[in-house]
């Protein structure tokens, strides 16, 4: 994993307990820092055109991270309907 982030194999449906969906989430949090602390200002300016449009590697991370917020907010609305309080989710950045 030098400079290519490369998405894990995993299934949910496979996963049956809180403890196995923590320790996936953990896994994938930190090979994801890993991969983040070695892009550099220059690999963030290419590129990308396998899109609906052409967008540099910065603007796909600034979108991966508003679709993450956007979950996380799903997430807060599930427990309210619940009538749960939301636990505070810590961010991975």
């Amino acid at each position: 994993m030098d400079d290519h982030w490369e998405a894990l194999p995993y299934n949910l449906v496979e996963l049956n307990t809180i403890p196995e969906i923590v320790n996936l989430y953990q896994s994938i949090t930190k090979k994801f820092n890993v991969f983040l602390e070695k892009l550099s200002a220059d690999k963030l300016k290419e590129v990308i055109t396998n899109f609906s449009r052409p967008a540099s590697k910065a603007e796909l991370l600034l979108e991966m991270i508003e679709h993450s917020i956007h979950h996380r907010g799903q997430i807060s609305v599930y427990f309210r309907l619940l009538n749960i309080d939301p636990p505070i989710i810590k961010y991975i950045i």
